[in-house]
C-alpha cells in the first residue's frame, strides 16, 4: 500500500444524516484531522444512484480519496476507511 500523505489529499464520502456509519465516518475524520467533504445525499437519491454506479458500491457511506494529482482511490464504506488508516499510519511508523 501506498504511504498516505494527509497533507495534500483528502477524503470525499458521500452519506446520509442519520446513517450510524456516516456519522462515525466523520467522526473519524475530525479525531484524525483528515481533510475530508462530507455530502449528504438525503435529498438527492439521483446523485446517489449515480454515485453509487460509478464506484459499484450500494451502501453509505461512500468514501474516496482524491490526490493531490486529482486521481481517485475508491475506499469504501466506514470499516473500509478504519483499515485503510489503519494500514497507512502502521506504513509511516514502520518507514524509518
Amino acid at each position: 500500500m501506498d504511504d498516505l500523505d494527509y497533507t495534500y489529499s483528502y477524503f470525499f464520502m458521500w452519506g446520509k444524516d442519520a446513517c450510524p456509519y456516516c456519522i462515525q465516518a466523520r467522526q473519524l475524520f475530525f479525531e484524525k484531522c483528515l481533510p475530508h467533504v462530507a455530502y449528504a445525499v438525503d435529498e438527492r437519491p439521483e446523485l446517489l444512484a449515480i454515485v453509487q454506479e460509478r464506484f459499484q458500491w450500494n451502501t453509505v457511506p461512500l468514501i474516496v480519496e482524491y490526490t493531490p494529482t486529482a486521481e481517485q482511490k475508491f475506499i469504501g464504506g466506514y470499516e473500509d476507511l478504519v483499515k485503510y488508516i489503519e494500514e497507512g499510519e502502521e506504513a509511516r511508523r514502520s518507514t524509518p
